[in-house]
């Protein structure tokens, strides 16, 4: 689920009319969630108000735990997924600190006022994290740094450039023939 909808900076004016046209504050650091798909995700994958071991849609083990996750930038800078894939991090910062919290998946969401009331308080919670995260450089608690291997990017690109070649091969140059000579037939 992405309640948001958008990242707040390409979303930031309609945050403010949001919230003005509902009649609360707005938030400085995020969006306030739109509940409509998270509702209706629950309402299938949640547990069932009968029998909270299945979910709504059947048999099957409902969703369990929702996992919160908070990303904060250095200085408040949101780098476009673009310009990360290009490495071009503002300020050549490419730290990004997570936040989690897992919630258990409660079946009285499934009245879409009482998610949005929960849904509200979460967001409340995650404004004043990167508040303070963008005072202080940090969400609090003690951090876990990641660190992300030079070797597992080396074959996590080797791999996605072989996948690529074998379907450059097996049908995207096919086609491309195909086509250009199909209409080369028509035209001349």
């Amino acid at each position: 689920m992405y309640p948001e909808g958008s990242r707040l900076y390409l979303i930031r004016e309609a945050e403010k009319n949001f919230a003005k046209k509902a009649g609360i504050q707005p938030f400085k650091h995020c969006s306030h969630p739109r509940t409509g798909a998270a509702h209706t995700t629950l309402a299938v994958c949640g547990p069932s108000l009968k029998d909270s071991s299945k979910s709504n849609a059947g048999n099957q083990p409902p969703m369990e735990y929702v996992v919160d996750c908070t990303l904060g930038y250095p200085r408040g800078e949101v780098v476009d997924l673009g310009k990360a894939m290009l490495n071009e991090w503002p300020n050549n910062d490419t730290h990004v600190a997570v936040h989690y919290s897992i919630h258990k998946v409660k079946p009285e969401w499934n009245d879409e006022e009482k998610l949005k009331e929960w849904l509200y308080q979460r967001y409340e919670e995650k404004d004043r994290l990167l508040e303070q995260f963008y005072k202080t450089g940090s969400f609090g608690g003690r951090p876990r740094p990641v660190r992300f291997p030079i070797s597992r990017s080396l074959q996590t690109q080797a791999f996605w450039m072989c996948t690529f070649y074998v379907h450059w091969h097996v049908w995207i140059s096919p086609l491309i023939v195909f086509g250009w000579t199909s209409i080369t037939a028509i035209l001349f």
